[in-house]
């Protein structure tokens, strides 16, 4: 049956009844409340600062004892003395100047005259800060679409947290639970797992004991009702496959996993199941090995998520969170025996994850684990969602947590450009500088063109990338205010730029890729893109534009695309910011193509498109 973790409610009744005694204090002791107000107010006349007590502070504390009295159940019989000390703080003499963060003058207009406190009252409920009521037309609907929250909000941990089924059944002595997102992608935990590098065939290197569910069948046997609620659960076998063969259903190819004693046997008549384990919890990942910025995030982004929903989600048996804080930071990230064991400046993201000392499995002695996570693969990000297509997706619940762990993790303080700071009227433009596929020909003449067209208040650099480790990346596009560079995992960096930077997108030729648009609109960034030429051997329907070894781009339109970044900074909000004329063009002619049939058309400074 589906899990679904529900937070603790109490009846509205009881909570009425408490709110009720408490009113009925207020109006009992009312005569006593005025002459405290009365020996707290100190006359103006006299030359003294006005000491009166703001009516709303006290039907804030009042409110705050009664949600705090009703707040759990044992507390509910001492309701009404907290609300006595409430009201005692109010008129107490020594409290009267810092409550609430009252100090000095109390302007006439902050206050309540005394004598006109309703006796019934009634501006209790009106002014206490968990009762106030807006006109409807405040509330604003999410600019998002339901997919768009499925994919980006709070509700794709909440799903992930939620969805989770048993599927182990009958004599097993391991135990194997899966999750899902609403798309059906799966992360799953496995206990009492057996990993042995010296067993040989017919077994396996790492198994658990076992005897899967068949939900075919199950399904067959169920109400209507019932089978569609089960309708997204797949067998392990039956589960998607990520990208360069990642995912649970990949892992489980190299796993024995039945009910068979046999398959868990650590020899001298021990076997691993759940009580004979070490009781630790591991991290098992199975890598794309694929050396891509992107990539190698993504992956470290679905791990987190996959334990950040396993810390929310409730163990049925225990009715408590399957993890603590403190289990978390003791999770050992284990790399699969297929790892390649590379580390490359993206990789060291795996040491903000557990303990931060990843290890590999064909390393390890023979152990029967604990608890042992196999999370979602890469390719199941949401951010691999809208590839191709333009979405208008605003929340950043994730991206936002993401960010903090890394800039943690990385000690970055991430501020604004210190131009925008410190006033300095200053646009950072940072041009990636491509060295194996799609390096932009003529690179160098044209960049020495936008340097000359941008004398003064534009500093212009172009960088490799791949010389900087990752923080320092990071720090560079903190201060960027124009990031410029080809379609590619390059872009990634974008994730680190500051809200209103500007990002230039150069596109292959014949296509329209949304996946970076997307971001930059996500982020609150300046989106602009060009295409450049069409090679006439260019396949441009499928994925050539990814091997070619040169893009060509006329001049005029890359520097119309730099200055519409550049110039969007400059109008972006900034007093010190004006847009200016920049110097004409130079001419750089570009290679001549060899004769076409069907040469493609030419792109103009026209076909700029300015995006978010």
């Amino acid at each position: 049956m589906m899990r679904v973790h529900t937070s603790l409610r109490y009846p509205r009744s009881l909570m009425l009844v408490v709110a009720l005694l408490a009113l009925a204090y207020l109006y009992t002791n009312f005569a006593t409340l005025q002459e405290s107000y009365r020996s707290l107010h100190i006359q103006g006349s006299k030359g003294e600062k006005d000491s009166s007590v703001n009516v709303t502070d006290v039907a804030i504390e009042v409110a705050d004892a009664v949600h705090d009295a009703t707040s759990t159940p044992h507390e509910v019989a001492n309701g009404v003395p907290d609300v006595t000390n409430a009201v005692q703080n109010v008129t107490d003499p020594e409290n009267r100047n810092t409550l609430l963060g009252h100090t000095g003058i109390v302007h006439d207009m902050d206050t309540v005259p005394l004598d006109n406190l309703d006796p019934s009252f009634h501006d209790i409920h009106r002014v206490t800060k968990q009762n106030i009521n807006y006109p409807t037309d405040y509330f604003v609907e999410s600019k998002d679409d339901q997919e768009c929250r499925n994919l980006f909000s709070q509700l794709y941990l909440e799903h992930l947290a939620s969805h989770h089924e048993p599927y182990c059944e009958g004599p097993s002595r391991g135990e194997f639970e899966c999750f899902r997102t609403h798309r059906a992608e799966p992360f799953c935990v496995a206990s009492g797992v057996l990993i042995d590098a010296t067993r040989q065939e017919p077994h396996k290197h790492t198994a658990v004991h076992c005897q899967m569910r068949n939900f075919t069948a199950e399904r067959e046997k169920a109400t209507p009702e019932m089978a569609e609620a089960m309708r997204n659960l797949n067998p392990v076998e039956g589960m998607p496959i990520g990208f360069f063969d990642t995912g649970v259903a990949a892992q489980m190819q190299s796993w024995n996993y039945t009910a068979n004693d046999e398959v868990v046997d650590m020899g001298e008549g021990k076997t691993c199941d759940t009580t004979t384990s070490d009781g630790k919890v591991y991290l098992l990942v199975k890598r794309e090995n694929h050396d891509n910025v992107w990539h190698k995030m993504l992956e470290v982004w679905q791990a987190q998520l996959s334990i950040d929903a396993y810390v929310m989600a409730v163990n049925q048996k225990t009715n408590k969170p399957y993890l603590t804080p403190a289990d978390v930071a003791n999770i050992q990230v284990m790399f699969t025996e297929s790892d390649q064991g590379d580390m490359s400046p993206a990789d060291e993201l795996w040491k903000m994850v557990g303990n931060g000392k990843p290890i590999q499995q064909r390393d390890q002695p023979p152990t029967c684990l604990g608890t042992v996570i196999l999370p979602l693969y890469s390719s199941s990000s949401p951010f691999w969602a809208y590839t191709w297509e333009e979405a208008d997706c605003h929340s950043t619940f994730l991206v936002e947590a993401f960010l903090k762990r890394v800039y943690r993790f990385l000690n970055i303080d991430a501020q604004k450009h210190k131009s925008e700071k410190d006033h300095i009227s200053v646009t950072n433009v940072t041009i990636i500088d491509r060295k194996g596929r799609r390096k932009l020909r003529n690179q160098d003449a044209m960049v020495a063109d936008l340097k000359s067209r941008w004398p003064t208040g534009v500093n212009i650099n172009v960088v490799d990338f791949a010389t900087l480790t990752f923080r320092e990346q990071i720090l560079l596009m903190r201060q960027t205010s124009v990031l410029v560079g080809l379609t590619g995992a390059g872009l990634t960096n974008i994730f680190w730029l500051p809200e209103e930077s500007s990002l230039a997108e150069i596109q292959a030729p014949g296509v329209l890729y949304g996946g970076f648009r997307n971001l930059a609109k996500m982020r609150s960034l300046h989106y602009f893109t060009a295409h450049p030429e069409a090679p006439p051997e260019q396949d441009t329907t499928g994925w050539g534009w990814q091997t070619g070894e040169w893009v060509d781009m006329r001049n005029e339109v890359f520097q119309a695309l730099v200055d519409a970044a550049i110039n969007g900074q400059l109008a972006k909000g900034d007093m010190r910011g004006q847009i200016l004329p920049a110097a004409p063009y130079g001419d750089i002619p570009l290679p001549k193509p060899e004769p076409s049939p069907t040469p493609s058309a030419a792109v103009s400074p026209e076909n700029i498109e300015r995006r978010g």
